[in-house]
């Protein structure tokens, strides 16, 4: 019998609350992410999407300061004690503000780049990205 392979990625009783809040930004969050599956995170401005990726990305306790309960497992791992690039090895973060992005001209060229910049030689350009061919470092 083979043991399963840990979930990409498990939020439990997760709440934050920023230093300069009286309140918390969000509260009890709970999430699985099942291999393979995609899932949007939508809702009302101000209501933590944001604060939700900052803990999940490690923005959140590494250069935002507040008060963190819960847990954050990547693959099975606990983010909290993990550096950033660590954490960046596993987990990528597109703003919603595409001239804010790093590269700024296709989502797939953000993806790629995130690899090269680690260094595991599947990013942008390692990979032999086309220019103008958005997402060719993927084989796309």
């Amino acid at each position: 019998m083979t043991d399963a392979l840990p979930l990409p990625l498990v939020v439990k009783d997760l709440s934050f609350q920023y230093h300069t809040r009286s309140t918390p930004a969000i509260q009890n969050i709970n999430l699985t992410l099942e291999p393979g599956q995609v899932m949007l995170l939508a809702g009302s401005s101000g209501c933590g999407k944001t604060t939700l990726m900052r803990c999940i990305n490690g923005l959140i306790p590494h250069s935002y300061n507040g008060s963190m309960s819960g847990e954050i497992l990547i693959h099975g791992q606990q983010v909290r004690g993990m550096g950033l690039s660590q954490i960046s090895t596993h987990v990528g973060t597109l703003l919603q503000d595409p001239e804010r992005q790093i590269l700024g001209t296709y989502v797939l060229d953000e993806v790629c780049f995130g690899g090269w910049g680690v260094g595991n030689g599947t990013g942008y350009p390692a990979a032999g990205r086309t220019p103008g061919k958005p997402g060719s470092c993927l084989g796309a």
